[in-house]
């Protein structure tokens, strides 16, 4: 959002910043209406935080009263034959690599590396990054800033502690996502379970950058031939294949952990078994998918313990 933000609003001080200013920049972004609100969201925050920080007079925001457009609310997921596709360029990606974007008429271009070498290979991080996304249901930002020590093998659980509706929640694992994260090194020292850069001079680790994830996303997709999907359309993939494999709407808001649970938690058995059965028939068509083959019958089996 910055490459858009700075260039409008970076050469001028904070306490000069107007509503024309800001109402310019949301103009010149109409084109993509949501990205356009989003920038003008990321404004009033900053500006709000100006206030707070005495950088401008109270009730100065220029972002207020500029109004919104109107947005077309969509719950894209992918198809079977679309997660085939996006699982085999997965695979393409940590391996042979995924083709450059190169506009052959730019003067730079023939001063590029021969065809046969423009391909960039993708990190186990980054490709774990989209499989989790699908067999968990979490968000991306609930996925990137996971750490070991909140995942519990034994329980076959992840606990979040931060999530969007304020208080810790629990998800549970389904087959493919504990094959995921087995299949990720683990170094002794980072306890992100999808490292980013190492700070040298600190001895560091970050997780990866929701940024860098975006870039790599956008290549993905591009090469997978689904060009209109975001990232948060994996989360509305699980939750269509939820709805589609027979649960009730109860059971996938409890599958997708949706703030409204607390209302419609009391006419609904709260369980683990039944959301655990569902994530791991999501799980197991979903990674089915991805790999080419049928989807296998997933099979239940009774719990030996007595409480």
């Amino acid at each position: 959002m910055t490459i858009h933000i700075r260039p409008a609003l970076g050469g001028l001080k904070v306490a000069a910043v107007t509503r024309n200013d800001i109402s310019k920049l949301h103009r010149a972004l109409s084109g993509t209406p949501r990205q356009a609100n989003f920038a003008l969201s990321v404004c009033s925050k900053a500006f709000c935080l100006a206030e707070l920080w005495d950088m401008r007079p109270d009730g100065t925001n220029p972002c207020k009263r500029i109004e919104r457009n109107a947005e077309m609310h969509r719950e894209r997921f992918l198809s079977g034959d679309e997660l085939s596709r996006l699982g085999a360029v997965l695979r393409q990606a940590e391996t042979t690599g995924l083709p450059w974007k190169v506009d052959e008429s730019k003067p730079n271009s023939k001063h590029l590396p021969g065809a046969e070498h423009r391909f960039t290979v993708y990190s186990r991080v980054t490709t774990a990054v989209v499989e989790l996304l699908l067999y968990t249901g979490c968000r991306l930002s609930e996925v990137l800033s996971l750490r070991w020590d909140q995942i519990d093998f034994n329980a076959g659980t992840i606990l979040l502690r931060k999530t969007k509706a304020g208080k810790p929640q629990t998800v549970t694992l389904n087959a493919p996502a504990r094959q995921v994260l087995n299949s990720l090194s683990r170094d002794k020292d980072c306890p992100w379970v999808l490292p980013g850069k190492r700070i040298s001079d600190k001895d560091q680790w970050k997780p990866l950058a929701k940024d860098a994830m975006e870039a790599a996303w956008q290549r993905i997709r591009a090469v997978a031939n689904i060009n209109d999907v975001r990232m948060h359309d994996l989360r509305h993939t699980v939750g269509t294949y939820a709805g589609q494999s027979g649960a009730n709407a109860f059971l996938v808001r409890d599958l997708l952990r949706h703030a409204n649970v607390a209302m419609t938690g009391r006419y609904v058995n709260k369980a683990d078994d039944p959301v655990r059965a569902l994530n791991d028939l999501v799980g197991e068509r979903i990674a089915a998918s991805l790999e080419g083959r049928p989807a296998a019958e997933v099979i239940r089996l009774r719990s030996t313990f007595k409480g």
